[in-house]
């Protein structure tokens, strides 16, 4: 049996009035968030990615709640998702930043090299 047309539209507007107001509960996870309350934020986060998992905004601030936390791994695969999804996210490019170098590591940089880094200027001199 075949749906009418009428029928199909109802169904369609209830799927709508059910789906989450995204922007509304990521501001309020944000004000939370800021607040301090990270569990409810990170709970308020999950529930949007649930509804739209490619929301970088969320991705990238249950990244700093698991940098927040000392989960500096978890905190760069989080930020990561955040910007392969949109790259345009400066403020997620500090925060990988900073978890990355809570975790001892420069990624792409001179110190990751098996070279030592000079520590004096004698040291820097007797190289050149």
């Amino acid at each position: 049996m075949r749906l009418s047309d009428g029928v199909s539209t109802e169904v369609e507007g209830l799927r709508s009035a059910r789906a989450p107001d995204v922007d509304a509960i990521f501001k309020e996870a944000v004000e939370l968030h800021k607040d301090g309350n990270t569990d409810k934020a990170e709970g308020l986060y999950r529930q949007i990615l649930a509804a739209r998992p490619d929301h970088a905004g969320s991705l990238h601030l249950l990244g700093v709640i698991e940098h927040q936390r000392g989960n500096y791994e978890a905190a760069v695969r989080q930020i990561d998702a955040a910007l392969k999804i949109d790259p345009t996210l400066s403020e997620a490019f500090n925060n990988r930043a900073n978890a990355v170098r809570r975790l001892g590591r420069l990624e792409g940089s001179r110190s990751s090299r098996s070279t030592p880094k000079p520590s004096t200027s004698a040291e820097l001199r007797s190289r050149s």
